[in-house]
């Protein structure tokens, strides 16, 4: 594993170390897009809260956003997180010191 490939895992998973967030993110993921008040109903947290941890999301590019309207829709960035998968993929092939 390259030094970018680590600081990429290490940033990921940074954002990821919130259980809300790996909830929105897997909502997200699995229904192919979210509204903001859909995230706010599954996380049951206020909605600057929810704000706060998708725009952490947004910005560390597993998800991206379209606003419509007045609204705010949500999508999974399939490549982000398939490239995340592929990194966690790797550290399973790291071989352990003996």
């Amino acid at each position: 594993m390259n030094e970018q490939n680590i600081n990429n895992l290490v940033k990921k998973a940074k954002v990821l170390s919130d259980a809300s967030r790996v909830r929105l993110l897997l909502e997200i993921y699995q229904r192919g897009e979210l509204s903001c008040v859909e995230a706010e109903e599954i996380t049951q947290l206020s909605q600057p809260t929810v704000s706060h941890h998708l725009k952490l999301l947004a910005e560390s590019g597993l998800i991206r956003t379209e606003k419509h309207s007045r609204h705010l829709q949500l999508f999974p960035n399939s490549q982000a997180i398939e490239d995340l998968m592929e990194l966690f993929g790797e550290l399973r092939e790291v071989k352990p010191a003996v």
